[in-house]
């Protein structure tokens, strides 16, 4: 039920921050993760049938400042964009007009391992289908939706050989091919390196201890093909065993390194452009001293306290 609730004022708060982002005074830089998104290894299937091995992708990036909020709506309804936030939501997290109301945060810095299931199945390499590069999307094959590489694996074993019917997303447009298996090795193989998920580590900013609700902030995880932001089907948040701290350089982002222990602490349920988001289990585990969160009128130029972790 907490993930529920939490759940629902999630891109909410993802909205929030991008309002208060350009009026944040000595916010910190973000010094780790690699500049087209996170993970830390994510799967692939080298020509479709093949094991699936694990190869290196980038890491989450998460800054330590804390989030600054707005609470000002002229309307009923505040724009973002093309999104519309219902001041109904607005009250839930911070009260009605003119209603004191202090919304405490806990200050993250602590790391967390995710796992995450994509939307959509990615072309990594093809080999022998010209018309799909590094980056595409596979909907369904034989006019049937698939969303994961085992799918399209057990698609091609059935075909025996036979030509099959492939609909893709290819350089932003959608697209249909007929493709032939090849039988390599007792194994039919289209000649595709495919990915479906993720595996990574990233840094908490801030935790909600009310509601689970947490934030690593920065950006969201990216495709390391096209560097688009992931669609999310589904995400796991677990603990993680840090193996190495990767120290930045100029024009090189700093990275960290480790292991997932593979324990169920939350959902990773938003991933956009201002980071990730999600909900853990235990909100003590993952932040430290509550703060009150700023105000729009709070902001000023002027010195700042930036909180990181050593």
């Amino acid at each position: 039920m907490k993930r529920k609730v939490a759940g629902r004022i999630l891109f909410l708060l993802s909205i929030i921050y991008t309002l208060s982002l350009p009026l944040s005074v000595g916010a910190a830089e973000c010094s780790h993760g690699q500049e087209n998104g996170c993970g830390g290894k994510h799967s692939t299937a080298d020509n479709v049938g093949s094991e699936i091995q694990e190869s290196d992708c980038e890491n989450i990036c998460g800054t330590e400042d804390g989030a600054l909020l707005s609470n000002e709506l002229a309307e009923d309804y505040a724009e973002v964009g093309s999104v519309k936030v219902s001041s109904r939501l607005w009250e839930l997290l911070f009260g009605k007009e003119g209603e004191a109301r202090e919304k405490l945060l806990s200050v993250g810095g602590g790391v967390f391992g995710v796992k995450i299931k994509q939307k959509n199945v990615t072309v990594t390499e093809s080999k022998s289908i010209p018309l799909l590069s590094p980056g595409d999307k596979i909907l369904a094959i034989n006019g049937k939706r698939v969303s994961t590489v085992s799918e399209i694996q057990s698609a091609v074993e059935r075909s025996g050989g036979s030509s099959i019917t492939i609909k893709a997303i290819h350089n932003g447009s959608e697209i249909t091919l007929e493709a032939r298996p090849t039988l390599i090795d007792g194994e039919y193989k289209l000649g595709l390196s495919l990915r479906d998920g993720a595996v990574g580590i990233g840094t908490v900013t801030f935790v909600d201890p009310e509601t689970g609700l947490f934030g690593g902030l920065g950006h969201g995880i990216c495709d390391a093909e096209s560097g688009d932001i992931v669609e999310l089907h589904t995400g796991d948040i677990s603990g993680v065993i840090l193996g190495g701290i990767h120290k930045g350089e100029c024009g090189k982002p700093g990275e960290l390194s480790g292991i997932l222990t593979g324990e169920d602490k939350g959902d990773l349920t938003e991933n956009c452009e201002c980071g990730v988001f999600g909900v853990v289990d235990n909100p003590e585990a993952f932040g430290g001293e509550c703060l009150p969160v700023g105000t729009r009128d709070e902001l000023h130029e002027g010195a700042a306290t930036v909180y990181s972790t050593l």
